[in-house]
């Protein structure tokens, strides 16, 4: 009994010690030798709110280097202070539970309300119906069932032009062509439960 204790308790530890680590050993929320070369930028420090502007009435907060909406609180965005036309952006996103409803949207308007109709909102929300994680909302459905919940995950994104690309996991789920604003702020949604996010980095033209 004493022996199956120990190994629970070493399981939960390594688990717990998996999901603390970013995707490749990468130190959190900095770029890698390669991502620099590239021209890569980092959108998020790991500290602070710096670059980014809330909109709407989310309450949003940095711990342990990582960014996410209070839980419980009114609905809204955070926008980058800088607008992007063509772009690639790649991070990572823990989804806590069932109940997490949010997004990544590029070319959002510049003042305002942000949503679905009037930016491209690539979606995080593994039961929406119509529109489940790693659709681009509005325009395609991810036609695999996503399984997101519970766990670290990474979205890799492309916008150039009128032709969007979305990967998660490493998985493409989403390849249109659709229009909406040519430049806007990147936001990041609050719409309900919990989701985080780390490794903000973006590749802009």
């Amino acid at each position: 009994m004493r022996l199956q204790a120990t190994r629970r308790v070493l399981a939960a530890t390594l688990l717990m010690l998996a999901l603390a680590l970013p995707a490749g050993s990468q130190t959190l929320n900095t770029l890698t030798a390669e991502e620099q070369k590239e021209g890569w930028t980092s959108l998020f420090d790991g500290k602070t709110l710096n670059g980014w502007v809330p909109r709407g009435d989310a309450k949003w907060d940095v711990q342990n280097g990582e960014l996410a909406a209070v839980p419980g609180q009114a609905r809204g965005h955070l926008a980058t202070v800088n607008q992007y036309a063509d772009l690639r952006i790649r991070l990572e996103f823990l989804v806590v539970d069932e109940a997490a409803n949010s997004g990544v949207f590029l070319r959002s308007p510049e003042t305002g309300a942000i949503s679905q109709r009037n930016a491209f909102e690539i979606n995080i929300f593994d039961k929406s119906a119509d529109w489940p994680t790693g659709s681009i909302n509005e325009f395609q459905k991810n036609s695999t069932p996503p399984n997101t919940v519970g766990k670290w995950n990474t979205y890799d994104i492309t916008a150039q032009g009128d032709h969007l690309v979305v990967l998660l996991n490493g998985e493409k789920t989403a390849d249109v062509r659709a229009t909406r604003l040519p430049r806007g702020p990147i936001g990041l949604q609050y719409g309900g439960g919990m989701v985080k996010f780390r490794n903000i980095r973006i590749l802009a033209k």
